[in-house]
């Protein structure tokens, strides 16, 4: 049945989804923290 395999994959994605972008948000706030470091480190 096509319309309940949409349904599970929209079930699916909506669980899924949100933490995906928390973690996401989270590499890339510790990127540029990284990215901070690497520049004192460099010019130190």
């Amino acid at each position: 049945e096509p319309s309940l395999a949409f349904y599970r994959l929209h079930e699916h994605v909506r669980k899924a989804l949100p933490p995906m972008v928390e973690r996401r948000v989270e590499v890339t706030k510790l990127q540029h923290e990284l990215q901070g470091r690497c520049y004192d480190v460099e010019y130190a």
